[in-house]
């Protein structure tokens, strides 16, 4: 049988802004009744091998006439074959079968060959390549009759720059198993990863991955990258024990001519054991519904472990060197909903997620709602829904309720929270909820503050001066709901109009005002009044005021006879400094001094107020930093009469740095500010007052003490941080109270975590007799 070879030369420029793209189709006929087809053209997407999409292989021709294109170093021949754009220099052949007449004609549309001011599109014929004596216009004849001997050639040319040399090869790494490496037998694959500095080809044929001679890249698993792509190859079949595995990559990069890069490794299988770990990597894709520009930015958590990543451009974040073990993976982002799953991680992994938009305007994010009713009240508004990331300490969000109490908080990001619903003349309310992916409802049922001993009005203007971003008064309040009279201490709402607020019912009310950074109002004269008056009938006041004496004692009328209560002169507004006014402070505990230092060395702790006893006594002092323009005291207590307590202090007692410190002066405070009224020890709050936890964080096991007043206690139960519990450590008879009957013995119990729970963060929970968490602590396990 006789054999015609047709060469299609088309010559193309590269680097149009945009790529340039056609297609041509050719009709052969071998009779009027035999014709084949074929389609030749570029594209920028198109390679120069085979394209999944664009390129149409041809079957055997049989009995049949046919055409078919022929590429060089081809596999098989096409039928349609569509190339790069990128190249100089394309030469198709095409190859007919099974042909009777003497030549064949070739027809085409003269609308479809390129034809403008820099593209011209011909078709010849010659004896050989470089030997073409005819040439037709493609764009203005449409046929051209072929003699048997003889070859055709169609000629595309552009008037540009030939593309840059590229001349950096591809990168073949991360090889699993190493070059060398003894092997565990049963489930090892062999993977690794190729990347290029500019563009990887990852057509199909562009990659090969033999074992042990075997192409097997089109059984492995292709994992998009930065920069390329990772391949995993999982046998069908186990590698037997105590065999010989050789490896072999090869891979190209679109430069023109390619660059190749070709590894070897060779690892062998034992009968058992092995030097490959059992450390995995996990790949999350995120992709968002609808697409946005770019997929970067998304967070990915993985729970237990405490690991973040946020997604590149591609939507994909990456953790290596993961134990084998179950993970929660957790995707989110600002406006989108949140997902998760959870997955076992025995080897290299994808996972992929879906984020669907939040239109409702709610952020994105998880929701928490519900209802906080009031007891003696059909006028439920006003009460004030805080939520706290407790991992970060820091708030998420609040909201206050309406008239029927309701409300909501939206954005929340996954996790575990602290929520905490409270409202003026109430006893506040808090719960624990572990939130992943699904919104939650939290209702409340406040009762009236009938035992309430402290109400501390936050009137801090808002300021964010304390780690964690919330305000002085914010903090003052965590200090002292820590102590032992932590249940009967409330907090107002910002800034409130204090003649409304109902102070009959409090021993004590604690007023924290700002420092003069950010300063932008202070507390007006009938609120004054209203604290003057609330002093007047034998309530208790502790002021924390950085600037009392500049913004009071020199302030209105209303303002000096404020002042004129503490037993106190005004010495001197300090002064800035760039350190600090205060560095440490002496604080008295019954007549003992420790000095002790301080958290505020910045703007927070310039122009802090000086003051002189008058009628007190000192029970804090200044000590270090700059010297004192007048005096270094810093607090003074007042006793106006039998139980009429009065202190006045210019630093933040939250700011102490030592917490041991710190939570003994706290407790010799509220006592004697509290106690002084009459009230007797075994009236205390029945609160757990202090957990704590050594070492923390801790290798093999830690040591949990619990000590407070009350006898409610009745477990301690540790969670991981997707929620699961890993230990219940019941109390059997609750804390033992001392022989007085007042305070409690501390209970301490050793917990040596199994040697399965992976290093993270747990959480020790407090569970009261009622079933209530009372508190919790975090603990950070590191193996």
């Amino acid at each position: 049988m006789r054999e015609i070879h047709i060469y299609l030369l088309i010559l193309l420029a590269a680097g149009l802004s945009m790529g340039y793209s056609f297609r041509l189709g050719i009709d052969f006929y071998d009779s009027p009744m035999d014709v084949a087809s074929c389609t030749v053209g570029v594209d920028p997407t198109a390679t120069n091998g085979y394209d999944l999409g664009l390129d149409v292989p041809a079957p055997p021709p049989f009995m049949m006439f046919d055409a078919q294109i022929i590429p060089e170093d081809a596999v098989f021949n096409y039928h349609v074959d569509i190339r790069s754009d990128a190249d100089t220099l394309q030469v198709w052949q095409i190859q007919f079968w099974n042909y009777t007449a003497p030549s064949i004609i070739a027809r085409w549309a003269p609308s479809e060959a390129p034809s403008d001011s820099i593209r011209k599109t011909y078709i010849g014929h010659g004896l050989a390549p470089d030997t073409t004596v005819v040439w037709v216009d493609m764009s203005v004849e449409d046929s051209l009759v072929t003699p048997v001997g003889y070859l055709a050639f169609v000629k595309f040319t552009q008037d540009i720059e030939p593309p840059p040399l590229d001349s950096v090869p591809p990168v073949i790494s991360d090889w699993i198993p190493n070059d060398g490496d003894t092997a565990v037998p049963g489930s090892t694959h062999v993977i690794f990863t190729a990347t290029d500095e500019t563009e990887l080809d990852t057509s199909f044929g562009a990659t090969h991955l033999w074992v042990n001679g075997m192409d097997v890249f089109l059984a492995s698993t292709r994992t998009p990258v930065a920069g390329g792509v990772r391949v995993d190859y999982a046998p069908f079949t186990p590698f037997g024990a105590g065999s010989t595995i050789t490896a072999i990559a090869e891979v190209r990069d679109r430069g023109t001519p390619p660059n190749v890069t070709t590894d070897t490794i060779v690892f062998t299988i034992s009968d058992s054991g092995g030097t490959v770990d059992t450390l995995h990597t996990l790949r999350v894709e995120v992709m968002l519904a609808p697409p946005p520009m770019t997929l970067s930015g998304s967070k990915v958590d993985i729970i237990e472990l405490s690991l973040s990543d946020t997604t590149n451009m591609m939507g994909m974040a990456t953790f290596d060197s993961l134990a084998e073990n179950t993970y929660t993976v957790v995707a989110s982002r600002v406006d989108y909903f949140s997902a998760g799953t959870t997955v076992t991680m025995d080897r290299d992994t994808l996972i992929l997620f879906t984020l669907e938009e939040d239109t409702t305007g709610g952020g994105g994010g998880l929701t928490v709602s519900g209802v906080v009713s009031l007891l003696g009240t059909s006028d439920y508004s006003g009460s004030i829904v805080e939520l706290m990331d407790i991992m970060g300490d820091s708030t998420v969000g609040t909201d206050t309720t309406d008239i029927s109490g309701y409300y909501t908080i939206t954005g929340i990001m996954p996790g575990l929270h602290k929520i905490t619903a409270s409202h003026d003349g109430y006893a506040s309310d808090s719960a624990f909820l572990l939130l992943f992916f699904e919104d939650t409802t939290v209702n409340f049922e406040l009762a009236m503050s009938d035992s309430g001993y402290l109400l501390i009005i936050d009137w801090d203007n808002g300021e964010e001066l304390v780690p964690f971003g919330i305000g002085p008064a914010e903090w003052l309040y965590e200090v002292f709901s820590a102590s032992a009279f932590g249940a009967g201490i409330s907090l107002s709402s910002q800034d409130p109009d204090i003649t409304e607020l109902d102070l009959s019912g409090y021993i004590a009310v604690a007023l924290v005002t700002p420092t003069r950074v950010g300063l932008t109002s202070v507390v007006d004269d009938s609120s004054l009044q209203a604290l003057i008056d609330y002093a007047d009938s034998g309530g208790n006041i502790y002021w924390e005021g950085p600037d009392a004496g500049t913004d009071y004692g020199d302030g209105s009328a209303v303002g000096r006879d404020f002042f004129a209560l503490f037993g106190v002169d005004y010495a001197a507004e300090g002064f800035s400094a760039t350190t600090g006014n205060i560095e440490e402070i002496a604080l008295s505990v019954y007549g003992e001094w420790d000095t002790v230092g301080y958290a505020f060395q910045t703007g927070a702790d310039h122009y802090i107020d000086e003051l002189t006893v008058t009628t007190g006594f000192q029970t804090a002092y200044s000590v270090g930093g700059p010297a004192p323009a007048v005096s270094s005291t810093r607090t003074v207590w007042f006793d106006d009469g039998p139980f009429r307590r009065r202190c006045i202090s210019t630093f933040y007692l939250a700011a102490v740095d030592s917490g041991e410190v710190r939570d003994n002066y706290t407790h010799w405070f509220l006592y004697d500010l509290l106690e002084m009224t009459g009230i007797t020890e075994h009236h205390y709050p029945e609160d757990v007052s202090l957990i704590t936890v050594e070492p923390n964080p801790f290798n093999a096991a830690c040591k949990i003490t619990v000590s407070g007043f009350g006898v409610q206690v009745s477990g301690i139960e540790i969670y991981d941080i997707s929620g699961r519990i890993v230990e219940n450590i019941p109390i059997r008879a609750g804390l033992r109270p001392a022989q007085d009957g007042s305070e409690t013995h501390p209970y301490e119990v050793i917990w040596n975590p199994e040697s399965s729970l992976p290093s993270g963060v747990y959480l020790a929970i407090i569970r009261g007799a009622d079933g209530n968490i009372e508190t919790g602590r975090r603990l950070f396990l590191v193996r």
